[in-house]
């Protein structure tokens, strides 16, 4: 994998005594070798730089955001400079702030725990199929929700449980699907004619089409569904029936 790609904008460091390190800003590509620079997890508005030779492996166990792990520990990363940015620039920090208390999976869990039963008195966010994780301080939302105003309500909820500082959210919204799922049906000229009403429900889409349509058309909008992540399957059923 080319060094680019391997390192993105929002991608977690961890360090190897399992302390979050922040998240990647940016990738610096200066003659003496590629610096990652990284928000500080617990730090907001403090950056600190780490070298992309200490990292050590990368997963990706939450959706497509890659985590990261180094050799070294974050007294080392922090050792070697805590900044600010001023006026763009990044600039020695004065204020560097303690090294958080290590991480542990007990106030993960806590985390996880304190979260879930939030989520679920919430209108937003309640009966839905919303899973939690929590790894590093860092929420990882998952599953189905019905509208996008409950999946940034849902990352609202996470953000403020004690120990998270960080959310990742891997919700699939209904909403959102039915966006994806016209703008496709639009691209096909002959289809769309015979379609009446598009919507998706617990990620199956549902599409109404005139009597009379043609097999073909039928047959090609039940196979948009492999088109768009997240989107099950394609319900095609005549409007009248």
């Amino acid at each position: 994998m080319d060094v680019t790609e391997r390192f993105k904008p929002g991608d977690i460091l961890i360090a190897s005594d399992a302390h979050p390190v922040g998240i990647i800003e940016q990738a610096l590509h200066p003659t003496s070798g590629i610096l990652l620079v990284a928000e500080r997890a617990w730090g907001q508005r403090q950056y600190v730089v780490a070298h992309a030779t200490t990292v050590s492996s990368t997963e990706q166990p939450f959706g497509t955001t890659s985590w990261h792990t180094l050799s070294v520990d974050l007294a080392t990363v922090i050792s070697r400079g805590v900044y600010r940015r001023v006026m763009g620039r990044l600039v020695p920090d004065p204020h560097r702030g303690e090294i958080p208390r290590p991480h542990s999976l007990e106030t993960d869990k806590a985390a996880a725990d304190a979260i879930l039963p939030l989520l679920a008195v919430q209108p937003l966010t309640c009966a839905q199929p919303i899973t939690c994780t929590v790894r590093h301080g860092v929420a990882c939302l998952g599953g189905r929700i019905s509208t996008d105003a409950g999946s940034l309500e849902a990352a609202h909820i996470a953000r403020s449980v004690k120990n998270v500082w960080h959310v990742l959210v891997n919700i699939v919204s209904d909403e959102a699907l039915v966006s994806h799922l016209r703008r496709a049906i639009r691209t096909d000229t002959e289809s769309v004619l015979h379609v009446l009403t598009v919507s998706v429900r617990n990620g199956k889409g549902l599409v109404a089409v005139k009597s009379g349509t043609p097999s073909d058309a039928i047959r090609r909008l039940a196979d948009m569904a492999r088109e768009i992540d997240g989107l099950v399957a394609i319900d095609v059923h005549f409007a009248d029936a």
